[in-house]
């Protein structure tokens, strides 16, 4: 199973819960686990989501360790090396693959956009009104 944390803004809970779930299914089977609204539970949506981009780091930087252990090791032109560096450029440029690699994203009603860096997550805060933002946490079996 995948787990993902999907942030939404809606003037409703019961909306916001039909919004994640369409959103969620444009990609096929899940569940919708959790529903937390920013201001009712501040410190819980922050820590989550704190941890959340901390796995998008852990991506890149286990990448980076596997290609420190196979440097000088293997030929540079060793499938798993040249995946391994194709990874870390996807990471930097954004693109993550579904599910396995999804952590944290935000829909803007067009777009998923994948939040790795808080700086983005704050820029959602300042953007919208804090009753209105949630983390929503998608189960992918």
């Amino acid at each position: 199973m995948y787990t993902y944390g999907l942030i939404l803004v809606s003037d409703n809970k019961e909306k916001v819960l039909f919004e994640a779930s369409k959103r969620a299914s444009r990609y096929g089977n899940h569940n919708v686990s959790s529903c937390i609204n920013y201001s009712k539970e501040k410190n819980l949506f922050e820590d989550t989501v704190k941890e959340m981009i901390s796995m998008y780091k852990g991506l890149k930087k286990a990448s980076e360790n596997m290609i420190e252990r196979f440097d000088g090791k293997v030929p540079e032109d060793d499938y798993i090396l040249n995946q391994l560096k194709e990874n870390i450029k996807r990471y930097e440029n954004g693109s993550y693959a579904y599910p396995e690699e999804w952590r944290l994203v935000y829909h803007d009603g067009n777009e998923f956009e994948h939040i790795d860096d808080y700086k983005y997550f704050e820029e959602i805060i300042n953007k919208n009104n804090p009753d209105n933002i949630y983390l929503l946490i998608i189960d992918i079996p």
